[in-house]
């Protein structure tokens, strides 16, 4: 019987212009990912930050881009990613 694997990321929870959103750091190779693949995992990370008590829009974040819904876009494409991992304030273990 196999097990799972276990992951843990940084986490930015934070709230913006009264929204809660919860920022999930992934490496650049996040990017080569299509916008089906990075849709299944904003909501594999969805399930994992709501058994967290994580509150919010999962935004996912990397280097030189970031996947979230379009109402946020004016705020990602506004914050320098410096400032995103400055945030950073909480660790998300998921199982895979």
């Amino acid at each position: 019987m196999g097990g799972s694997t276990v992951a843990t990321y940084d986490v930015a929870h934070f709230r913006e212009h009264g929204v809660d959103i919860v920022v999930i750091f992934l490496t650049d190779s996040a990017k080569e990912k299509t916008d089906a693949e990075k849709r299944l995992l904003k909501n594999a990370f969805a399930l994992c930050a709501k058994s967290a008590k994580l509150t919010g829009h999962v935004v996912l974040v990397w280097p030189d881009g970031f996947f979230a819904d379009q109402h946020l876009h004016a705020f990602f494409e506004s914050v320098p990613y410096e400032m995103l991992v400055s945030n950073i304030n909480k660790k998300l273990t998921c199982h895979a």
